[in-house]
């Protein structure tokens, strides 16, 4: 959802909204990572997954300081996952923005 906001991506954001909903995600919370913050109320893990990937996004790296609290926060195995799913989802949503592909999701809805 960070991805999706920061690339205003609103196929990205529809076809994960549900799943973000069905692990817990409060409405409010969704709407402040769309509005560009990281709600204060989530969870240690997914506040610093969330910071991870405004980290990675922002400086195509993490700091020796962020990367160590995230393997000893997540391990290596998820902060690789997590690497792969920003690179992934950020390249999906450049190619998004860029081809313009009808959302056959929002129905007319613009969210950003």
């Amino acid at each position: 959802m960070v991805i999706a906001a920061r690339f205003r991506s609103e196929f990205e954001w529809f076809a994960h909204e549900p799943a973000a909903s069905a692990s817990g995600i409060a409405e409010h919370q969704l709407d402040q990572l769309k509005a560009g913050s990281i709600p204060e109320d989530l969870s240690s893990e997914e506040a610093l997954a969330a910071s991870l990937i405004e980290s990675m996004l922002a400086q195509h790296t993490l700091t020796d300081a962020e990367y160590n609290a995230a393997l000893q926060s997540l391990g290596e195995q998820t902060l690789a996952e997590l690497v792969w799913l920003c690179g992934y989802y950020s390249m999906l949503a450049l190619s998004l923005n860029v081809f313009a592909p009808e959302n056959p999701l929002a129905a007319g809805r613009n969210i950003f």
